[in-house]
């Protein structure tokens, strides 16, 4: 009975954790994807 009192909170964290960490990666590779196709147009056009 106690482990499972002591595991479910620790789930639920390890979770959060996993979900936040993945969330950041995701935001910090799209913003460079998008950083990268507003650049692209520039480029060309400075050729």
């Amino acid at each position: 009975m106690l482990l499972t009192v002591f595991n479910i909170p620790f789930i639920v964290f390890s979770l959060f954790t996993l979900s936040s960490i993945l969330s950041v990666l995701f935001y910090v590779s799209w913003r460079k994807y998008v950083d990268h196709k507003k650049n692209m147009p520039e480029r060309e056009r400075n050729n």
